[in-house]
């Protein structure tokens, strides 16, 4: 059926539950404890919480954004909603479980913004998303013979291993 789940586990233990849609979030299940010889259901159901962003961007008045909202655990992150919206329109997301969010704008010529906020279980909040000019970390991924690596994971993180920033592939030539 739609929306049914199954995780078939080889040995018994106390686990964490993530669920993520785009369209929704949900709380994050803590200690759901699995036992031998016992089936056990765990149910997951989306919050009422909701935002509502205002993209802006103080260069121009056209053009687009596309706009994406993360509900934050630690250093994961979990997309909650996408849409791509014109340069000073609203964008709301709906059915979010209380928690901490991350929300971001990026748009053509190198302009994004993003905020990071906390919803209450049924609340709603409003974010402004002014767009600026977005700083640029490139290079290559080559092997020892100088030839490029296709496909390697590329991760930036905040230095002394700080926060998760963003996780990326090397395209065909080894860039990224």
């Amino acid at each position: 059926s739609l929306g049914f789940y199954t995780f078939f586990l080889l040995r018994e233990g106390t686990f964490d539950l993530v669920a993520s849609a785009l369209g929704a979030s949900f709380p994050f299940q803590n200690g759901v404890t699995v036992t031998t010889g016992e089936t056990t259901t765990h149910d997951m159901v989306a919050g009422e919480a909701s935002v509502t962003a205002t993209v802006a961007d103080s260069t121009r008045d056209d053009g687009e954004a596309v706009v994406r909202l993360y509900q934050v655990l630690g250093e994961e992150r979990h997309l909650a909603g996408e849409q791509t919206v014109p340069i000073g329109a609203n964008v709301s997301f709906a059915n979010l479980a209380a928690g901490n969010y991350l929300i971001g704008a990026t748009a053509e010529d190198n302009r994004g913004a993003e905020e990071t906020f906390s919803l209450n279980d049924g609340e709603s909040a409003d974010i402004a998303l002014d767009l600026i000019d977005l700083l640029t970390l490139s290079g290559t991924v080559v092997d020892h013979t100088g030839e490029p690596v296709t496909g390697a994971t590329v991760t930036l993180r905040e230095a002394a291993g700080g926060a998760l920033l963003s996780i990326g592939a090397t395209s065909a030539d080894g860039a990224y």
